[in-house]
């Protein structure tokens, strides 16, 4: 089987994503949020020739560019930074996210707009 291509791994995650938040399920969201964000933007990334060497802080900075670039309508490195940071914290140390789901649906729209770029570009 062949891998999938990014942005449809990252439609996949959001629509997962969104599920999870919908059931009230904080944590698995916060996780395919984060998938479903970084998908997007190593979609857009290589088509820009902009590195991510599959490093979570690289895959920030790229988002910071995309935007810089005008190819993303927002700047998604902090949101990125965040959701890692708050994933690792919840999986690795058992602490429980400082996320609530009101943040996370706000995430899930910004991330929706970065997915869409991303699947509109590979077409």
């Amino acid at each position: 089987m062949a891998p999938k291509a990014k942005h449809t791994l990252a439609r996949e995650h959001l629509t997962t994503a969104q599920h999870e938040l919908a059931e009230g399920a904080l944590l698995p969201a916060i996780m395919f949020l984060h998938l479903a964000a970084e998908a997007a933007v190593v979609s857009l990334a290589e088509g820009e020739g902009i590195d991510t060497k599959k490093r979570h802080d690289r895959k920030a900075d790229a988002a910071q560019e995309l935007f810089r670039r005008g190819l993303v309508p927002e700047d998604l490195s902090e949101a990125l930074r965040s959701l890692n940071q708050v994933r690792k914290d919840a999986t690795y140390e058992g602490e429980d996210p400082n996320l609530d789901a009101e943040d996370l649906e706000a995430l899930s729209e910004q991330i929706e707009a970065i997915v869409v770029a991303a699947e509109e570009r590979a077409e």
